[in-house]
């Protein structure tokens, strides 16, 4: 009775509790993919980013000058996706995926690349699309148990956790999703 004269109907309130407690785990989901993002991909050597950068020039002017080069545009991407340059990344994971549709890596680093500038849906869309060509593709299912869980969709998270899981329990990519399900207890 002292509940509902202060907050009201109790349903509202256990509505309130639950989304609350979502919010609260995509937060965490986000703090975990964060966390995971802030281990340098690259050695931070100013020497080295230079070289890397240097690379990246090099790579683009023969991508340029040979659009049909599509090793290079692969590693164009990959290396604008290590320095954290998503959106030129994309462009390039997109001019690959037009000529190589199947390659799930791919479609999976271009995910990773569409979430981390907030293009969530589009994220998800290229990751199921991976899973179409390689439906045991364990870091499809990982990369996807991650945006979904940032995104507050937390049993699809959990699936996608679990199924991960169930391709190979000993991979490190499903102790990674392991240690999620456990940390949140979904």
């Amino acid at each position: 009775m002292f509940i509902s004269v202060i907050f009201g109907d109790f349903e509202k309130v256990e509505s309130v509790f639950l989304n609350f407690a979502i919010a609260f785990v995509g937060l965490i989901a986000y703090g975990v993919i964060r966390r995971e993002k802030s281990k340098p991909d690259v050695p931070q050597h100013p020497e080295t980013n230079s070289e890397i950068m240097a690379e990246i020039e090099r790579l683009r002017q023969r991508v340029n000058a040979n659009p049909d080069d599509m090793a290079s545009t692969l590693r164009l991407a990959n290396l604008l996706h290590d320095v954290h340059i998503f959106d030129q990344a994309v462009e390039y994971y997109r001019r690959y995926l037009e000529k190589n549709e199947s390659d799930p890596d791919a479609r999976v680093d271009m995910g990773i690349c569409l979430f981390e500038i907030g293009r969530v849906e589009e994220a998800i869309a290229e990751m199921e699309k991976a899973l179409t060509y390689a439906p045991k593709h364990q870091l499809a299912l990982y990369n996807l148990g991650i945006v979904n869980l940032a995104s507050g969709n937390v049993e699809k998270a959990r699936d996608y956790f679990q199924r991960c899981i169930d391709v190979n329990p000993s991979a490190e990519v499903a102790q990674k999703a392991k240690r999620i399900l456990e940390q949140h207890k979904f």
